[in-house]
C-alpha cells in the first residue's frame, strides 16, 4: 500500500478521519466502519460487495480458459493515440510537486506513475482503493490533480460523480476528463453517455477550461464502427459468429485507424472523433 494514501483517505460515508488498525483495516473514528485491506487495496465497498465476488463476476463476464487467451492474443485495438495524446497525462502528473497528491478515478488497469493513486470500484491489477466514484474515501480539497479517464460513459449519475471530483480537488486543483464520443457500445459493465465538448463543459460549472480537443481521433472511430458494421452484417444475429468476425473484421479495418497521424490536428476532427478530452481548473 503506497504511504501516502493515508494522508489524504477519510471515510467515504461520514467524511471523517480514518484509524488504521492492526495493518489490516481502516476504522472510521466517527461511525465506526471498518473497511479492509486486501492485497494492498484498500476495500471502501466492503460492506456491499467483496473483493473475491468482485474478481468472480469479472472472470465470468469474459472468456474463459484457453479460449479468452486465444481471444485476447488475436484481437485487434480500434485505437490510435498520437504521441502528444499518449503524453498528455504522464506530463500533468510530472509537472505536480513533490508533496501535492493526484488521483485516478476510474483508473482500471492504467498506471501512470507511482506517485498516482488508483481507484476504482473493482479490484484490478494497478488499484490502490476500491471505492464508489460518487463517494470517494478522499479528503476534500486534498488533491491536486483528477484523472478522469474514458469512466463518465459508464457512471448514470454523472453530476454526483462530478461533484465529488471537485469536492476532493484543491482550489486551482487541475482536472483531465477523458470520454468517448464516437463509440460503439462498450458496456462494463454499463454503458450509459456520449459526450460532445459542450455536453461534457456543462457539467463544469466551478471549473475554468484551459484547453479541450481530440483524445482519440476519426479514423479510430470510422475503424471500430467499420468493424462493428460488418461484424454485425455477416452474423445473422449469432453472438459467436459475431465475435468471430468482429476479430476478422478488426484486422482488416486496422490500418484505417493509423490516418489519425494526419487527423488530429486537423479543426473539423472534431465532428467525428472518437474520444474528446477537456482539462480544465477549479475556481475559487
Amino acid at each position: 500500500m503506497k504511504d501516502k494514501i493515508y494522508k489524504v483517505l477519510v471515510c467515504p460515508k461520514c467524511k471523517s478521519d480514518l484509524e488504521f488498525v492492526l495493518h489490516k483495516e481502516f476504522s472510521c473514528k466517527a461511525c465506526s466502519r471498518r473497511y479492509p485491506v486486501q492485497s494492498g487495496t484498500v476495500n471502501f465497498l466492503s460492506n456491499e460487495i467483496e473483493v473475491s465476488d468482485i474478481r468472480s463476476i469479472r472472470s465470468k463476464s469474459k472468456f474463459n480458459g484457453l479460449l479468452r487467451k486465444v481471444f485476447m492474443a488475436i484481437k485487434t485495438s480500434h485505437t490510435f493515440k498520437t504521441k502528444r495524446s499518449k503524453n498528455r497525462i504522464p506530463s500533468l502528473i510530472n509537472s505536480l510537486e513533490f508533496n501535492e497528491f493526484s488521483i485516478n478515478v476510474g483508473a482500471g488497469n492504467t498506471n501512470y506513475s507511482p506517485e498516482i493513486i488508483n481507484i476504482d470500484v473493482e479490484a484490478t491489477e494497478n488499484g490502490d482503493i476500491i471505492a464508489d466514484g460518487r463517494n470517494l474515501p478522499v479528503r476534500t480539497g486534498s488533491v491536486s490533480l483528477v484523472i478522469s479517464q474514458a469512466v463518465l460513459e459508464h457512471t448514470p449519475e454523472t453530476s454526483l460523480n462530478l461533484a465529488e471530483i471537485e469536492r476532493v480537488l484543491k482550489t486551482n486543483g487541475i482536472l483531465y476528463v477523458e470520454v468517448p464520443f464516437m463509440q460503439t457500445y462498450h458496456a462494463h459493465p454499463h454503458d450509459y453517455f456520449r459526450f460532445t465538448h459542450h455536453g461534457l463543459k456543462s457539467y463544469l460549472h466551478n471549473f475554468e477550461v484551459i484547453e479541450e480537443g481530440i483524445a482519440v481521433g476519426p479514423a479510430s472511430a470510422a475503424s471500430l464502427n467499420l468493424r462493428m458494421f460488418l461484424a454485425t452484417l455477416f452474423s445473422f444475429g449469432n453472438k459467436n459468429l459475431f465475435i468471430i468476425f468482429g476479430v476478422i473484421f478488426g484486422w482488416l479495418t486496422l490500418p484505417l485507424k493509423y490516418f489519425d497521424y494526419f487527423l488530429e490536428s486537423n479543426p473539423l476532427s472534431y465532428h467525428s472523433a472518437s474520444g474528446i478530452y477537456v482539462l480544465a481548473r477549479k475556481k475559487n
